[in-house]
C-alpha cells in the first residue's frame, strides 16, 4: 500500500468472525508494516466474536516484538480473550516480553477454565524464558484443573522441560 495505513484503518473493518485486518496483521508478523506503528491501547481496542484482541494474536504468533512501546507481563495479564485466557498464557512460549515475566505473575494469572499461565509454559518447554527460573515446588504446587492431579510437574515431564527447572527436578 503506497503511503501506508494506519491502525485504525486496519481496525475499522471486520469478517464474519469479528476478525479485523489488524487482527491478521499480528497473527502474520506483520504489525511493523503499519504506518506508525500499533500500540498496546489499539491492539485490545477490538475483539472478534470469540473475544480475541489482536494482541492475544501477537502474543500467540510471536509478534510482540513488533508493538510500538513494547509490552509487559502485567499488561499481557491484564487482558483476556479466547475462553478467558490472557495474553499472557498466549505469550508464555514467547520471549520478548518487556521487563521478563516471573514464575510468581505465570502462577498468579489464571484462565478462567482455571489453567493458570505456568501451565502453559510448562506445556511450551520454555520455562528457561522465565525471569528468575521456576522450582520443582512451584510447578508441583500448579494443578491442572478438572484432571486428575496431574501438576506442572508433570507437564514438564512430559514436554521435555525438566532441564529447564531452578535448581533441577529432585
Amino acid at each position: 500500500i503506497f503511503g501506508g495505513v494506519t491502525a485504525e484503518q486496519l481496525a475499522s473493518v471486520c469478517d464474519a468472525e469479528g476478525e479485523t485486518p489488524l487482527h491478521w496483521a499480528a497473527q502474520f508478523g506483520h504489525l511493523d508494516q503499519i504506518l506508525g506503528g500499533a500500540t498496546f491501547e489499539q491492539l485490545i481496542s477490538v475483539r472478534d466474536k470469540e473475544g480475541g484482541t489482536p494482541l492475544a494474536y501477537a502474543a500467540h504468533y510471536c509478534a510482540l516484538d513488533q508493538i510500538k512501546g513494547g509490552v509487559t507481563a502485567g499488561q499481557l495479564a491484564s487482558v483476556r480473550g479466547h475462553y478467558g485466557a490472557t495474553a499472557l498464557h498466549a505469550a508464555t512460549s514467547y520471549v520478548h516480553i518487556r521487563g521478563g515475566v516471573t514464575a510468581e505473575q505465570l502462577i498468579n494469572t489464571v484462565a478462567k477454565d482455571g489453567v493458570s499461565a505456568l501451565l502453559t509454559a510448562a506445556v511450551a518447554a520454555l520455562l528457561n524464558q522465565v525471569t528468575g527460573g521456576v522450582t520443582a515446588g512451584q510447578l508441583a504446587a500448579v494443578v491442572v484443573p478438572g484432571g486428575d492431579g496431574d501438576s506442572g510437574l508433570h507437564l514438564a515431564a512430559h514436554f521435555c522441560a525438566l532441564d529447564q527447572i531452578a535448581g533441577g527436578a529432585s
